[in-house]
């Protein structure tokens, strides 16, 4: 302590202001606001790779598996259990929009 007091003055201190770049942070989504950060992260890291899957049977496959695993969760753990259903969800009818919009653009006659 003597030496804080030492050299921790009013006059001898420092202040940093840290400031981020636009668009540098991720955004949480509410429903996982309330997990531990480890969870949160590992779950946004899910979902980021679910966003990357194109393949519907192992898309559908998880749903399936993630659905099931709900009810065995505990009560803490259910938002991210629900995100993750969401998420898997949303890429399936992205999937089936992107499947419909390539059928249409073919040409007739081929």
């Amino acid at each position: 302590m003597e030496v804080a007091r030492r050299y921790i003055t009013e006059n001898n201190r420092n202040v940093a202001y840290y400031l981020r770049k636009e668009g540098s942070t991720t955004e949480i989504p509410p429903e996982l606001a309330d997990l531990p950060s480890e969870l949160r992260s590992q779950v946004m890291q899910q979902a980021a790779m679910i966003s990357q899957l194109t393949d519907k049977e192992k898309l559908e496959g998880a749903l399936a598996q993630s659905q099931q695993m709900k009810s065995q969760v505990p009560p803490e753990i259910a938002p991210a259990m629900d995100y993750m259903i969401r998420i898997i969800q949303e890429r399936l009818e992205n999937l089936a929009t992107e499947e419909g919009g390539q059928d249409s653009a073919a040409p007739e006659g081929e």
